[in-house]
């Protein structure tokens, strides 16, 4: 399996993207990662689509208060009021520690996938006709 790795991807047909954290990162690559998702979120808005992600870093180290910042910080500066942001850790512990990157009240954090996604898609509105094609 990759380490340090951080990876993007969209889910046509359920309008998520899900983001899959694995090991440990430097801010600078932090920065980079949030500069590709924005890409990502902004051609979503362009298209109508709501912007709600899953961030799955169950394989993800607990990381440096450096790069804590720096995840923080991009987040805030990442998404806007309404989009929903479902962040899933692999303990308690974990849980604890990313509170203060999901201060927002569109943000969530979850020890099961699963229950992640059935947040995510509860309220969520319906894809555009267009972006499904």
């Amino acid at each position: 399996m990759a380490r340090d790795l951080l990876t993007i991807d969209f889910d046509r047909a359920s309008g998520i993207t899900v983001v899959t954290g694995i090991g440990s990162w430097t801010p600078a690559y932090v920065d980079a990662h949030f500069a590709e998702l924005r890409r990502q979120i902004e051609a979503q808005r362009l298209l109508g689509i709501a912007v709600q992600v899953v961030v799955d870093l169950r394989d993800a180290d607990i990381q440096p208060q450096g790069t804590s910042e720096r995840i923080a910080a991009n987040a805030a500066s990442s998404y806007r009021e309404g989009d929903r942001v479902a962040l899933v850790v692999s303990s308690s512990l974990a849980k604890m520690h990313m509170r203060r990157c999901a201060a927002r009240r569109d943000f969530e954090l979850f020890l099961s996938y699963n229950a992640a996604l059935t947040w995510l898609t509860a309220y969520a509105p319906r894809m555009p006709d267009a972006a499904v094609a």
